[in-house]
């Protein structure tokens, strides 16, 4: 039986990783906004062939997570860990180009948007759909962490972040 207790449990432990979550979509997004706007304009380019290649990381990861977290060996589980948690860190750089893209596209719609503004709706936008009970939960979340991922990874190689240089003026 349950209590009040662990209801609020329940509910406070899904709003505070919420709220992390969209904070970390923001200040990634803030923060680096280079790669940010690098992710977003991959996943607005290819979006499928972002997702696929998101799946293409997030498989054999998960696996040698698996297998290491298998292994008796505090040393093996911590890198277990260390395995998931970059893969976390990579998706929040690819989750924070589709808030960029969301914030992008509302700016559109809302010149009166700052971009500070936009970034925190378009972020807000990717929490709360992920928060959608059962299609939120098993469409929208796996679609938008798997995009996140290969957005992220594409974001990160070295020439996604770098800005053409202007070719010179003839005088």
């Amino acid at each position: 039986m349950l209590t009040i207790g662990d209801v609020l449990a329940a509910t406070l432990l899904v709003l505070g990783t919420a709220l992390t979550t969209l904070s970390a979509f923001v200040l990634v997004g803030l923060l680096f906004p280079v790669r940010a706007e690098a992710a977003a304009q991959r996943v607005e380019s290819r979006p499928w062939a972002t997702m696929t290649s998101g799946v293409l990381v997030a498989l054999p990861a998960l696996a040698l997570a698996t297998v290491l977290g298998a292994i008796p060996s505090p040393v093996a589980r911590a890198l277990s860990l260390v395995v998931v948690v970059l893969l976390l860190v990579v998706a929040v750089v690819g989750a924070s180009g589709l808030a960029k893209l969301a914030a992008n596209r509302a700016e559109a719609a809302n010149s009166r948007l700052s971009s500070l503004g936009g970034l925190v709706l378009g972020s807000t936008l990717l929490v709360l759909a992920a928060l959608i009970p059962l299609v939120g939960w098993f469409v929208v979340a796996p679609i938008g962490l798997l995009t996140s991922l290969g957005a992220g990874v594409h974001a990160l190689k070295p020439s996604s972040g770098r800005v053409p240089k202007a070719a010179p003026e003839a005088s």
